[in-house]
């Protein structure tokens, strides 16, 4: 059984269409799981739908209270989850597009087919594999500009190098991960997973395809920005009152060594606060508030 994981927050999806398209997926057995707040039409839909003799999907219903970000969402969700393949689409996906989630659970499903020469969970990681993977997700078939691809290789290696994760190769907006790496993603941050490549040893496949690259639009900086400023500001005054100030203190040592730990620390919240932007503008929030389900159907 795999189970689809659809976050609903600001998008008005028909629910009757997603079960339609879901039916064209027929080579699979999939389940249906909708995050939503307690605001969202389809759970009107979802109370015809259960009464309609018609139905035949496994369609279950977590409803939050309003205000609930899809993050918040998806985190204690993949959390209270039995372990269990899933794809989750997240709210920002432009369309819900049948071939694409048949293209990665092929790709999925193909892992399954290799050789293993391990007998338990472990060997999963370390046995001989021919093809597929753990994780699979589109990547998109145009290229991106080569400015914008020599920033993207910077910050690659600088996460690496500092934070030791990578940004996925592929688009977030729809993913599979198998039974395995949900149970691993109970153990820790599982919202932090599907956006970060924090993986060992996980088998990382892309499918490609032509997808757009989904925008995450529920970004939340905080004081970030406003840090940022704050250090910039007092970076300036700094070195402002160092320059000004060379006359007095142009004999004393311990005064400039001073003045350069100040500067080399601020320096440093500068550019910790940059990432921390630069983050959030490229995958949305990576934490996530405590939530809660209010009802299940």
């Amino acid at each position: 059984m795999i189970t689809l994981i659809l976050p609903l927050t600001t998008k008005q999806v028909c629910l009757t269409e997603i079960v339609k398209q879901i039916k064209n997926i027929s080579d699979f057995n999939i389940s249906l799981l909708i995050l939503c707040e307690k605001k969202h039409s389809i759970t009107v839909e979802f109370e015809k739908y259960n009464k309609s003799k018609s139905k035949n999907l496994n369609i279950g219903l977590n409803i939050f209270p309003n205000g609930t970000s899809e993050d918040s969402m998806i985190n204690i969700c993949l959390k209270e989850l039995p372990n269990s393949n899933f794809i989750l689409v997240r709210n920002d996906v432009k369309d819900f597009n049948t071939a694409l989630i048949k293209e990665i659970l092929l790709k999925s499903n193909a892992s399954k087919s290799g050789k293993s020469t391990g007998k338990d969970n472990n060997d999963r990681i370390t046995g001989e594999r021919s093809r597929g993977g753990d994780v699979v997700m589109a990547k998109p078939l145009k290229k991106p500009n080569p400015i914008k691809n020599f920033f993207s290789r910077i910050a690659k290696k600088m996460c690496g190098l500092l934070f030791h994760f990578s940004f996925y190769d592929g688009d977030i907006g729809v993913q599979y991960f198998s039974d395995f790496t949900h149970s691993i993603m109970k153990t820790t941050n599982p919202l932090i997973l599907t956006k970060l490549n924090k993986w060992l040893a996980i088998n990382i496949e892309y499918v490609e395809f032509d997808v757009e690259n989904t925008r995450i639009k529920n970004k939340d900086y905080s004081n970030n920005k406003l840090l940022m400023f704050l250090y910039a500001v007092s970076l300036f005054l700094v070195i402002g009152v160092a320059i000004f100030l060379v006359p007095i203190i142009s004999s004393s040592f311990l005064i400039w060594l001073v003045v350069a730990f100040l500067c080399l620390i601020l320096t440093t919240l500068i550019l910790a606060t940059t990432f921390r932007i630069y983050l959030i503008y490229k995958l949305g929030n990576i934490h996530s508030k405590n939530a809660y389900i209010i009802n299940r159907r």
